[in-house]
């Protein structure tokens, strides 16, 4: 509800229980009894009963059928949906605080894509409204095709990316990690099952910024009121800039970490600066790849007037 609050389209945010992310949102809330009553199970040496993993394998396919093919075609539900999917299977697999983690992560994400939304709403309104001033035409191949818009979101989408893989755990937690993590999942071991699920769980806070970056890229470009053939040129245009950016971002890391690769000293020195570097190297893809995936999962959100009036979302 709070996310819904933030990107708000009128002062009013109703919840409906027919509404996708009102059972999303019950899921969630489920998901944390689920977790709950597992820990107490296990500390007071019983068995975990069938109706848990049942309910928690049900509870890991249908959220996201429900945030992506169910809820409403707009920016701000499909957003809180999504968020509100990718929080259940992280949720059980929940050990401490990084359920809370994963809470904070998304605020932080929410309020990025509701700042960069404002920045340009008002660079668009500034823009028109100096159009409308001087009574010239606008030709796109005139307009500025670099300024700082082109670099602070890559470096903000990375950095958060960045923070999501190494908020609560890395790639060696897939090794090294605590079986209680999936015990709502099952109780017996079985490593082909937990390796994907502990994948699923570090690439969930991952693919909600990868969300919110492509969400930013929507919303901003639904900002502006041209013709059809001048907003995909443009569109194009900025979405070169901004890949363009972020894969340099990406070379930059990669090619930091590599000038610190090791090959004398400890085996745990050795080993750190070549996952580094290959976490380096791999962020680049890694970034595309979940900015697309996002769009994907947005599906064909047109309505994206977040935090502000309607009426303010186009100039005529």
């Amino acid at each position: 509800m709070a996310f819904s609050r933030v990107f708000a389209t009128s002062p009013v945010v109703q919840w409906k229980l027919a509404q996708p992310q009102t059972y999303l949102a019950l899921c969630a809330m489920l998901t944390g009894v689920l977790v709950y009553l597992v820990r107490f199970l296990v500390a007071e040496s019983f068995s975990v009963p069938l109706l848990v993993h049942i309910l928690s394998w049900l509870l890991l396919f249908v959220s996201p059928f429900l945030a992506i093919y169910c809820a409403e075609d707009t920016a701000s539900t499909k957003l809180t949906s999504l968020a509100l999917a990718f929080f259940v299977p992280f949720n059980l697999m929940n050990l401490f605080y990084e359920g809370f983690f994963f809470l904070f992560l998304a605020v932080v994400t929410f309020l990025w894509i509701w700042c960069e939304s404002g920045l340009s709403f008002y660079d668009t309104f500034h823009s028109h409204l100096a159009l409308d001033l001087t009574q010239t035409e606008l030709n796109p191949s005139k307009l500025p095709t670099f300024n700082l818009v082109h670099i602070r979101r890559p470096v903000f989408y990375v950095f958060l990316l960045i923070f999501s893989f190494f908020g609560t755990g890395n790639i060696a937690s897939i090794n090294t990690f605590d079986p209680l993590s999936i015990y709502c999942f099952m109780t017996v071991l079985n490593p082909a099952t937990m390796g994907p699920m502990m994948i699923l769980k570090l690439l969930c806070p991952m693919a909600m910024v990868g969300t919110g970056y492509a969400a930013i890229h929507r919303i901003c470009a639904a900002h502006v009121n041209t013709t059809a053939s001048r907003a995909s040129v443009n569109t194009i245009q900025e979405n070169k800039i901004h890949t363009t950016v972020l894969l340099v971002i990406a070379n930059f890391l990669a090619v930091h970490f590599f000038l610190m690769l090791r090959d004398e000293g400890s085996w745990l020195d050795i080993g750190s600066s070549i996952s580094h570097y290959v976490i380096a190297m791999a962020i680049g893809l890694a970034s595309l790849l979940l900015a697309l995936a996002g769009g994907w999962m947005m599906g064909s959100s047109t309505a994206v007037h977040i935090g502000r009036p309607e009426g303010l979302g186009k100039f005529d």
